[in-house]
């Protein structure tokens, strides 16, 4: 353009700026004038030379620049050195295609340089008007400030270069599966593990890739993370490697991110543990092995479950009339039967399974299983096994099996807990045919399951100490002193509440474990008796503590000298100690019973006929048994309910106990005009819910430090 196209251009915007306003052709200049300043992007209007003719607000402001430094100026000039040819070749493209009588744009991103000597980033869009009158065109450029835009884009790419690198040189195998299983994209880890080039997992899939005996999971889990049911999945799995050898993997599945444009994919991650699992095989080879199977033992099963939180299932079968066979046969049958047993569970079990003799004729199955879909397959195969005679000493046998399996998708139940599931349901599969297997369902919480529940519990319980023990007061009716606390015992089941006395006492009597509860009963008052005795002082001088025992641990080899040693390891004297027996268990067909009993009498300790009087109770048979103290049945005075009642029996038994130097309490004391019969006929001590309910021992102790009650003085 001339030097004198210039000046009339020049001219032409000085007179569109300085128009009358208020004439047609001023208010269109000041329309135009105002949508040209008041535009949010910078806009300028350049000649052919590209100098800036005319400039808005807001380019000034992008620029950092005042009105007058920018107007005549070529737009070159507020471009960064390093693109101003790149930026001029964009301008003459523009003219050249505008000189074809068409209308371009051209878009661009350029570094420009602010009036304050920074840089920034514009977005620049170019626009060639049409010639006018003159044969004049002008350049109309947008600028738009997106340097923050190139910072985050930058950003973004430094990120997706790290996430790219991590991908690639992650120690662990990582892919990119498409939902159908397909592996799109692999990294050098993933490659090397499995021996496959990035091209040959590229056409393979996921089941490709995994062992044939774990393939028939594999599309339900797809199904399940792509439909949102699954956040992720993790497990170990056997996997094939490119020569044919089997790899143990612990893999994790995902649902991808979908903000790369790739549609629905699932990540996977894959980490070899196969030398994990070969240290752990032989460490296992190392532990204790059943001398007879050569099987795992209870305690290489119980270790096992402590170091895998991965999802699993127990499968636990239990070998029939094992008995009968050893009583038939003789021992060494037996013994051969629980040999092939053993061999068919190994068979029938895969190569990740730890097959375990619990002892005797029970055997147990540990498997990586999410579902129990493993445990069903190999309890079905272990079922059709074990029902298959077997050839001992050219003699045909056959021994039937119970079947139960369990599943912890959590992996966070421990040995006995899966095993009283699993025990629960091979006692129901007892009543089924062979050739099948019973897993656990909560709906089997029955009465019957309902007690081999119970009674797995009660023995853990005790063993953790978990049976509390309370204490309900017994007064002396004429002081009102605390004079004995009876111990009673209460358990609360973690899922099915409180248990009353009589269903967990009456188990522990069905099954065996009356001795563990008396004795935990009795360690644990004779411990809170020393307590009592250190911080209460005087007002625990003389309180004795009682504590029932069943007619069997009465009758029990060990009894005296388990009862002897609770009192010294807790330094109490003997003569505080109250034995609680029924005269049933005094019985003369019972020697042991009396032995034992005169010989705890002998060594101080007293000893009480609880419910006298409710069967054949004989107060001349008191007189040849070594008993210090009777507790009135509370049959004899639950129906005495007006004042000056009279009850003969009553009074005539206290007074013969009185004669024969035995202590009277009357127990189930609840009102007050049984308490006063109770004091009219000299009754020495009385306990009940008037007196006081059982309660911890820290009440006791608070108890103590209390005057005596005055409704019983």
């Amino acid at each position: 353009m001339s030097l004198k196209a210039v000046e009339q251009a020049h001219a032409r915007a000085t007179a569109l700026r300085s128009e009358d306003r208020s004439s047609s052709f001023g208010l269109e200049g000041l329309l135009l004038r105002t949508a040209f300043d008041g535009a949010p992007v910078g806009v300028g209007v350049c000649d052919e030379d590209g100098r800036f003719l005319e400039v808005n607000e807001s380019l000034c402001m992008l620029l950092r620049q005042s009105r007058q430094n920018v107007l005549g100026r070529p737009f070159l000039t507020f471009v960064h050195p390093e693109q101003r040819s790149a930026s001029m070749a964009s301008y003459f493209r523009a003219v050249v295609a505008a000189a074809a009588n068409q209308i371009s744009t051209e878009h661009s991103e350029l570094l420009c340089l602010t009036g304050t000597g920074a840089t920034i980033w514009v977005a620049v869009t170019w626009t060639i008007t049409e010639p006018d009158e003159d044969g004049c065109q002008y350049g109309i450029v947008h600028l738009r400030d997106v340097t923050e835009q190139k910072r985050t884009q930058r950003r973004l790419a430094k990120i997706q270069r790290r996430m790219e690198l991590a991908f690639r040189c992650a120690p662990i195998g990582v892919a990119v599966v498409n939902p159908d299983g397909r592996l799109i994209e692999s990294n050098p880890a993933l490659q090397t593990m499995l021996g496959h080039s990035a091209a040959a997992l590229g056409r393979l899939t996921f089941e490709d890739i995994s062992h044939p005996e774990d393939r028939d999971g594999v599309r339900p889990l797809f199904e399940a993370l792509l439909a949102g049911e699954l956040e992720s999945h993790d497990t170990v799995r056997r996997y094939l490697r490119s020569d044919g050898s089997v790899m143990f993997a612990r893999r994790v599945l995902a649902m991808g991110d979908d903000t790369e444009g790739r549609g629905q994919y699932i990540l996977l991650q894959m980490e070899d543990v196969t030398g994990e699992r070969l240290a752990r095989a032989e460490l296992r080879e190392r532990q204790l092995r059943d001398s007879l199977t050569g099987l795992a033992t209870r305690e290489s099963l119980a270790y096992e479950l402590t170091i895998s939180t991965m999802p699993r299932s127990l499968v636990v079968v239990e070998l029939r009339d094992l008995s009968r066979l050893n009583g038939v046969l003789g021992p060494s049958y037996g013994d051969q039967v629980l040999v092939q047993a053993a061999e068919r569970l190994r068979l029938c079990s895969r190569e990740t399974d730890l097959v375990a003799r619990l002892g005797g004729n029970e055997f147990a199955i540990l498997l990586d299983d999410v579902d129990g879909s493993a445990a069903e397959l190999v309890a079905q195969r272990a079922a059709v096994e074990l029902a298959e005679p077997m050839i001992i000493d050219q003699t045909s046998v056959r021994v039937s099996a119970s079947i139960g399996s369990t599943t912890d998708p959590a992996g966070a139940e421990q040995l006995e807990a899966l095993l009283q599931r699993a025990d629960l349901a091979l006692h129901i599969n007892k009543g089924a045919g062979d050739h099948s297997w019973t897993s656990f369902e909560p709906t089997m919480l029955d009465s019957t399951a309902r007690e081999l529940v119970l009674e797995s519990d009660l023995r853990l319980a005790l063993d953790n100490g978990d049976v509390a023990v309370v204490y309900q007061p017994i007064y002396n009716l004429e002081s009102g002193a605390l004079r004995s606390v009876e111990t009673l015992s209460r358990w609360t089941h973690d899922s099915l509440g409180v248990i009353e006395p009589t269903e967990f006492t009456g188990l522990a009597d069905r099954a065996g474990l009356m001795d563990k509860l008396v004795e935990h009963t009795l360690r644990r008052a004779c411990a809170d008796l020393n307590t009592w005795r250190r911080d209460a002082g005087d007002a625990a001088n003389g309180l004795t503590v009682a504590v029932n025992v069943s007619p069997q641990c009465l009758a029990g080899a060990d009894f005296p000298a388990m009862v002897a040693n609770c009192l010294i390891e807790a330094d109490v004297p003997a003569e505080l100690l109250v034995l609680e027996i029924t005269e049933s268990a005094l019985s003369q067909s019972d020697p042991a019973a009396l032995a034992n009993a005169q010989t705890l009498r002998g060594l101080g300790i007293r000893l009480s006929m609880d419910d006298f009087g409710a069967g054949h109770s004989s107060l001349a048979r008191l007189t040849q048994l070594p008993i210090t103290d009777i507790k009135l049945d509370r049959s004899f005075i639950q129906d005495i309910d007006s004042p000056g009642t009279e009850a003969p029996i009553i009074r005539a038994i206290i007074a013969m106990a009185g004669e024969l130097g035995l202590n009277v309490v009357g127990e189930g004391v609840e009102t007050d005009v049984q308490l006063e019969l109770l004091r009219r006929y000299r009754c020495a001590e009385a306990q009940g819910y008037l007196l006081g309910r059982p309660q911890s021992a820290a009440e006791i102790g608070r108890l103590l430090s209390e005057p005596p009650m005055a409704t019983v003085a």
